[in-house]
């Protein structure tokens, strides 16, 4: 049935993808790239695309895309956060209208994450890579995250009653740098230590054991300035 083909489909497709990658090396980091192969299904040597300026239906092919399949046999597709690279990568569109039943969702505070909001030991706000924060001191009393998981929840809760199936994309942006968290997810864990290991260069790196006290109050500042001491290396 219809059900099956679908399943089939993903299962033909994507399970395929990943072996490539996996047992070919070809791994892509970036972000656009790797989306875009994920949801082709098809390898970044194959869309030849590396960086985040092309986009795929104009440069590489008009290839269905995951949910491009399952809007044409019925399913309701909505995306929320980030699921393709926004911009031009997705043709400023996150591949709507091919992709998507209706308009994508995008947390109107992402705009706010270069924004000074870590605290600083001087008493000083700053721009760190890592941190905890108050979410109701936040622009917008609220993180992206937080708004795409009540986006998602909001869409779910829509849902309820309707017999169209659908296909629901939700795109978290963190770990993705700049990583802002509440602060009270520390609270769960008191009493924690980790390491964590930085290469300085390809002959150099630096490991740490941090615990929750220097978590909350001096890591983000020291990850900062390992960038950016690493980059003139």
């Amino acid at each position: 049935d219809k059900k099956e083909q679908l399943l089939s489909y993903v299962r033909n497709s994507y399970e395929c993808d990943v072996r490539g990658a996996v047992t070919k090396e070809q791994v892509q980091a970036l972000c656009a790239p790797s989306r875009n192969s994920l949801l082709t299904s098809r390898r970044p040597d194959t869309l030849h695309l590396y960086d985040f300026y092309s986009y795929w239906r104009d440069v590489a092919g008009n290839f269905t895309t995951l949910p491009q399949y399952f809007k044409q046999h019925g399913y309701h597709t909505m995306s929320v956060g980030k699921v393709f690279h926004p911009g031009v990568s997705s043709n400023w569109s996150d591949d709507q209208p091919y992709s998507w039943s209706q308009y994508p969702y995008h947390p109107s505070t992402q705009k706010y994450k270069e924004s000074a909001v870590c605290s600083n030991s001087d008493g000083t706000l700053g721009k760190n890579i890592v941190c905890p924060v108050d979410v109701h001191f936040q622009p917008g009393k609220t993180l992206p995250d937080l708004q795409s998981l009540h986006a998602a929840m909001k869409f779910l809760k829509e849902r309820q009653g309707s017999h169209q199936p659908f296909l629901l994309a939700v795109g978290f942006h963190k770990p993705h740098v700049p990583l802002k968290y509440p602060r009270k997810y520390l609270s769960n864990k008191a009493g924690w230590q980790t390491k964590v290991s930085v290469r300085a260069n390809k002959n150099r790196r630096i490991t740490e054991t941090i615990d929750d006290a220097s978590y909350q109050t001096g890591l983000a500042g020291k990850s900062y300035v390992w960038k950016y001491k690493f980059s003139r290396e």
